[in-house]
């Protein structure tokens, strides 16, 4: 009981001192150097608008980045484009300041925006806007990314296993969910035994005890060979016998099997020779 109280309050300390510097690097400030600089000398560098975005024009764009916040989840660009029409989605927060030129940008809702230098303007993130550049624009731009859950932070890439045995929960989660039912499953012939693929492979149908044997040699050899092995032969040593999986239970090729298996002393179905046969195809 010492211990997880002991590592509980550990936590809590290191969270304690954790936020105390946060709050003085506030109060103080942090020892970073600002950042300015003048858009005749920032250094551009092409960023094409997707061909599928443009609707007129054949605009040239070049964007510059000045500067980001210390956590990354805001940027500041310059950016500038060429006389065109092209429509804009946001796939982050955006604040523009017109420094050059003009553009009329129309929302969704269809209004429509005149904005020319020292006209400031926010698009929301998803936002999707027409934008009519008459001759070449350049603007500065803050980006602000939404900050991830602390799921999101901890387990980026974090998947949910769920059996619906009820088959109640596959309408909720519509096409965020990859559904598996009994009529989609599909299993790799390895992760059968004997006598289930016998049973794929003779439809159901009684095997004849040859049959069974002729299948159980042809697998081990081709384990063997899988294996990097030269083996002619399954295993039949009678001082390795294979456990039995039980009496016959009338399905498929149960019938005879078991007391064969028994005296054959295995199926040498794992393509090792020193070790017992369990039928397993793996």
């Amino acid at each position: 009981m010492k211990k997880p109280l002991t590592a509980a309050a550990l936590l809590v300390g290191l969270a304690l001192v954790g936020l105390a510097a946060e709050i003085r690097l506030h109060e103080r400030g942090r020892p970073v150097a600002s950042t300015a600089v003048r858009s005749g000398g920032a250094a551009f560098a092409p960023a094409p608008i997707p061909a599928a975005w443009v609707v007129s024009g054949d605009p040239v764009t070049e964007v510059a980045e000045v500067s980001q916040t210390h956590d990354g989840s805001a940027q500041v660009y310059l950016w500038r484009t060429t006389a065109s029409t092209f429509r804009w989605t946001h796939h982050a927060d955006e604040i523009i300041t017109i420094l050059d030129g003009e553009v009329f940008v129309t929302d969704a809702d269809g209004s429509r925006h005149h904005l020319t230098p020292g006209d400031v303007a926010h698009f929301p993130v998803g936002s999707v806007q027409l934008w009519e550049v008459p001759r070449t624009l350049l603007k500065s731009a803050i980006l602000k990314h939404r900050s991830p859950t602390l799921v999101e932070a901890s387990l980026p890439s974090v998947r949910v296993f769920l059996l619906d045995v009820h088959n109640e929960y596959a309408a909720s989660f519509g096409d965020r969910a990859s559904v598996i039912s009994p009529r989609t499953l599909k299993l790799p012939f390895w992760l059968f035994n004997l006598e289930e693929i016998a049973d794929v492979i003779y439809g159901g149908r009684p095997a004849v005890d040859e049959e069974i044997e002729i299948l159980a040699e042809v697998i081990g050899r081709r384990r063997g060979r899988d294996a990097g092995r030269d083996r002619r032969r399954p295993d039949r040593s009678p001082s390795r016998p294979a456990p039995a999986r039980g009496p016959a239970s009338g399905r498929g090729p149960g019938r005879g099997w078991a007391g064969r298996r028994r005296r054959s002393g295995g199926c040498g179905c794992r393509g090792e020779a020193s070790r017992p046969s369990s039928g397993r195809i793996s």
